[in-house]
């Protein structure tokens, strides 16, 4: 099952300390673009396909961060920011590739607006721009289905399409619209293998494609929600968790609790973010899993009010289970408790609680 990881690319930069340095303009001449280095082809891409006029402004590598850092522990990754500034705007554009590949591409503006070759349409036609160039430069042959997706929709509206394996999710707010693309098997998604456009005020805010660097290990779907529920009901009753009750106070051990049911139960696609908890040693391998929440008749010992545990939908294996923590008391009413408001999540970061807890399976 995959847990949560974030990668700060800016403080990633500061930490190597390199030097700025600068690229030359007129990269016309540029060699094949799998022949060029990842600050070229970051040049490329925004010239060629994003629209900017680079021959408009300066242009500082501010950082370029290359191996023996790598993405999940699995692939060679690189890291490039870039300053652009000219007389009328600045720009920040930091970008990440993975075994060559672009991964991420991030465009800041800092002033100003910037300068494109071409006038600003509605987000779907720029998308649909994006996608007829960008696989020239991508050679990935998934952009074909993805472009055709955007055929036939409606601009500036919230929409939602499956074709084959993956599933486009159009979100349109006051001044961004989101192209979304995630695989999917018989209705179980994941949001690592996907690929991403968000355009906010008329331009290209960031672009992801992760699509090619993950692989999927089983789509085989043997265990139902019940049989979850049920393997996750037998492996709580042998699960404790330890408290740290801080100063010179020895931790206090939980062993005893009643599940009073089940607040959700959750199918997707995922495996561990490290190579030595991933399943099959590969992080970038995905397989289908359950997460069920069971919840507790009340708080215990660390405001503890409930169990997460995953299980391999198609092995039936109980991989991981974690502690559900409020920092406000027992919730009132357990199955609203997913949608409460990120002030609660701001709460929980400020709180300082040391839970650390044991499997017994």
């Amino acid at each position: 099952m995959k847990k949560s990881a974030s990668v700060l690319v800016l403080l990633l930069f500061l930490s190597l300390g390199l030097s700025a340095f600068s690229i030359p303009l007129g990269q016309a001449a540029n060699p094949e673009y799998s022949e060029l280095t990842s600050p070229e082809k970051v040049l490329t891409v925004l010239e060629e396909v994003v629209g900017l006029d680079i021959a408009r402004y300066s242009t500082d590598l501010e950082f370029y961060a290359q191996a023996p850092f790598l993405y999940f522990e699995v692939l060679p990754q690189e890291d490039v920011k870039y300053t652009l500034e000219s007389n009328e705007s600045k720009l920040e554009v930091i970008c990440a590739f993975a075994d060559q590949k672009l991964r991420s591409l991030n465009i800041y503006i800092n002033d100003g607006s910037p300068i494109t070759t071409q006038p600003a349409t509605i987000p779907l036609e720029m998308a649909k721009d994006f996608l007829d160039k960008y696989p020239t430069y991508s050679e990935a042959s998934y952009y074909s289905t993805m472009r055709s997706m955007l055929d036939n929709i409606e601009a500036n509206k919230n929409t939602t399409k499956t074709v084959e394996n993956i599933k486009l999710e159009v979100t349109v707010t006051a001044n961004r619209t989101d192209f979304r693309w995630k695989y999917c098997f018989n209705g179980v998604e994941t949001t690592s293998k996907c690929v991403v456009l968000n355009f906010k005020d008329g331009f290209l805010k960031y672009f992801i494609d992760t699509w090619k660097l993950y692989t999927i290990g089983s789509t085989d779907l043997n265990i139902s929600e019940e049989e979850a529920i049920e393997l996750a009901m037998n492996a709580a009753e042998n699960y404790s968790w330890s408290v740290s009750m801080g100063g010179d106070n020895p931790p206090v051990t939980v062993t005893e609790f009643n599940i009073m049911g089940v607040i959700e139960t959750d199918l997707s696609f995922g495996n561990y973010p490290t190579k030595n908890e991933s399943r099959g040693g590969n992080p970038l391998t995905l397989y289908p899993g359950w997460h069920v929440k069971l919840y507790f008749d009340k708080l215990y010992p660390g405001n503890v009010y409930g169990l997460n545990i995953g299980i391999w939908a198609d092995t039936g294996e109980v991989n991981d289970i974690s502690t559900l923590i409020s920092m406000l008391g027992y919730p009132d009413d357990i199955p609203e408790f997913p949608s409460w408001t990120p002030l609660l999540i701001m709460l929980l970061a400020v709180t300082v609680i040391a839970v650390s807890y044991k499997r017994k399976m």
